[in-house]
């Protein structure tokens, strides 16, 4: 009996795939308790992990907001990584994207959230819809990118993690 191929069936998209390989560090990886949790949580993953890990929460608050929205949530905690994420994924000018949506804001982004809300809130409305932009624009080659990183370093991605 052959089997029924149901040509409807749902083939995951990229997008999908990424949150696939990344779902056990999403899930143990705490960007809202704070740096020092975050760091202790990062000391369970590989670099590569770390670095699209970040790569993937960058992409998920500014494509819900934009980066006005990655800043103010715990979610900016981390922005030092997702640079380092696209250098990785050979895209500096999103790197430098996200250097010039923290020196909008005043040069520095504190990792710590209420610090950082207290002095984002003192200032004026930063405009960032030109990064907003620029974002959108490299976003199909991001995730394209991001896939064919965790597929090149698939034993970064499989290796078996602790978590307390």
């Amino acid at each position: 009996m052959k089997a029924h191929i149901d040509s409807q069936a749902h083939v995951p998209d990229t997008h999908e795939k990424i949150t696939a390989w990344l779902a056990p560090v999403i899930n143990n990886v705490s960007i809202h308790d704070g740096e020092a949790q975050y760091e202790a949580d990062l000391k369970n993953v590989t670099l590569p992990q770390r670095l699209m890990l970040a790569v993937w929460w960058y992409n998920a608050e500014v494509g819900n907001g934009g980066h006005g929205q990655l800043y103010d949530n715990s979610t900016g905690i981390v922005y030092e990584d997702a640079i380092r994420g696209f250098e990785a994924l050979g895209m500096p000018h999103m790197a430098e994207v996200i250097r010039e949506s923290v020196r909008r804001a005043g040069g520095i982004m504190e990792k710590d959230w209420a610090k950082r809300q207290e002095r984002l809130s003192a200032m004026d409305i930063i405009d960032y819809d030109d990064l907003d932009d620029q974002w959108a624009e490299a976003q199909p080659a991001t995730e394209q990118a991001m896939l064919d990183y965790i597929q090149s370093h698939t034993d970064d991605f499989r290796r078996p993690m602790t978590y307390a």
